[in-house]
């Protein structure tokens, strides 16, 4: 009988080799990377109560895998929580068909998504970390992606520096945990549990970037490829927030825990009051994208402050939206930055709309999701959070959809200079003019239409985030 667990671990790396091997051929990269993602989710989606066949292997879903010690299993909520980051991690890689990458995105993606599929499943939780540190560490690869120059590495930098910085609160955490554990006293042992719970608020602040004077997610919008930075966020930060919830479920000194939540609280309020105060002064795609993910990690966090079921669905939700809404607009930032000279910085891409309308279509549609434009899939995620955080905090609600009109203001910004009509010729003479391929086309149609269609009829995406929510029971 084959462990689930030792599928979704291997397979993605089995898949990464001939990633790398085949890269000079893109389609039969990113066909080797979508079909490895389809079978783990085929995997993942079969009962977890009766071993099933594949391919002639017999497989258990909910069955341990011992590795030097260590146990990882695809438990009840694992096996929802992974659904979540493979799809995710799908449509991202199928974004890849719209625009060239570098050699890094598919392979190191695959590493990266193996790596913190095992940091979901791995018990003790401590070792959750080092997993984190190891995605972080290939992460690096697909940030830097061959960029070179002055201040290039910085975002590389700060993302694998933050990191590190969690590495020594986690296991730290896990050393008290062991101290606590063993004291009989009940009131004792709760005093006991306080040190941890700092150590845990910290160092999750860290994974998700959630201090907005030292993050990772300017720098790394900033300086990494649009769509490499969309998968970061979409399943390295969403799976640093499922390990959080996953650590409720576990731990009942944790879940509810008025030190977590008064954190959650004001972390979210925090990031969500930093990206509105600086969206709409921003003279950059880039900038404004970094306000964007400020500002939906910030809404995150304050639905898992809810501590209800709707926080959770929310979260789930929003896993799925970002996958969508910031795959979309990497791939028009991509296709502006190669059109502008690796620029997109609103000076130097005025009237670049006229002469690359599909890229233009791709930043207005992507872009309005982000913002939470009614009609968009973006709307159903502001809208399924901001009720969770009504639920316990109204002024928090109004705050978030302050902050979303500040952001559509930036965006509306960088548009109006992309159809600069004042610069229509100079764009013309001076930039690479070059037209898109029919696959771009293909691939941002798609995409356009699922953003518009999801946000539409929710109800498939709303179904998939309520299982998640259904999955933990830390909140009942």
């Amino acid at each position: 009988m084959i462990p689930a667990a030792l599928l979704v671990i291997t397979l993605p790396l089995i898949g990464a080799l001939p990633a790398i091997l085949l890269r000079r051929w893109r389609s039969v990269e990113l066909l080797v990377a979508l079909l490895t993602c389809g079978i783990v989710l085929l995997v993942l989606s079969q009962p977890t109560d009766v071993p099933f066949n594949l391919l002639g292997m017999e497989i258990e879903t909910n069955a341990p895998l011992n590795v030097l010690g260590r146990t990882l299993q695809v438990r009840a909520t694992d096996r929802t929580t992974l659904l979540l980051l493979f799809m995710g991690a799908s449509v991202l890689f199928a974004c890849a068909w719209g625009v060239a990458q570098s050699w890094s995105y598919i392979p190191i993606g695959l590493g990266v998504l193996s790596l913190l599929s095992a940091a979901l499943m791995v018990r003790p939780f401590v070792f959750a970390a080092l997993a984190f540190e190891a995605a972080a560490a290939v992460s690096v690869l697909m940030i830097q992606a061959e960029r070179t120059g002055d201040r290039s590495t910085l975002g590389a930098t700060r993302y694998l520096t933050v990191t590190t910085l969690a590495l020594p609160l986690f296991l730290g955490s896990g050393y008290v945990i062991r101290l606590a554990t063993a004291i009989s006293d009940p009131i004792e042992q709760a005093a006991a549990f306080n040190p941890a719970v700092n150590m845990l608020v910290m160092g999750f602040a860290f994974l998700l970037g959630a201090l907005p004077l030292f993050t990772w997610i300017h720098s790394v919008a900033k300086h990494a490829p649009p769509l490499t930075t969309a998968f970061l966020i979409t399943v390295a930060n969403s799976a640093a927030m499922l390990l959080l919830l996953d650590f409720c479920q576990e731990f009942n000194w944790f879940a509810g825990n008025p030190t977590l939540i008064g954190a959650l609280q004001l972390g979210g309020l925090l990031l969500i009051l930093t990206g509105g105060l600086l969206a709409w002064a921003q003279n950059s795609f880039a900038r404004v994208l970094a306000c964007a993910l400020m500002i939906d990690t910030g809404s995150m966090l304050m639905a898992a402050a809810s501590n209800s079921p709707a926080g959770v669905g929310a979260i789930a939700f929003n896993i799925l939206a970002r996958a969508l809404s910031l795959g979309l607009f990497g791939i028009g930032l991509s296709i502006v930055r190669q059109r502008a000279y690796d620029s997109d910085r609103f000076d130097d891409i005025r009237g670049l709309g006229f002469e690359h309308r599909w890229a233009a279509f791709a930043l207005a549609a992507g872009g309005l999701s982000l913002v939470g434009l009614p009609g968009t899939i973006g709307f159903v995620a502001r809208w399924i959070s901001a009720r969770a955080i009504g639920t316990f905090d109204v002024n928090g609600m109004a705050i978030m959809v302050l902050a979303c009109v500040s952001l559509g203001v930036g965006m509306t910004h960088g548009m109006m200079r992309l159809f600069d009509a004042s610069w229509r010729e100079a764009a013309q003479r001076s930039r690479n003019a070059a037209s898109p391929t029919t696959i771009e086309i293909i691939t941002l149609l798609v995409m356009g239409a699922a953003v518009l269609f999801f946000g539409l009829f929710p109800n498939a995406l709303a179904t998939l985030a309520q299982l998640v929510a259904n999955s933990y029971s830390f909140y009942k």
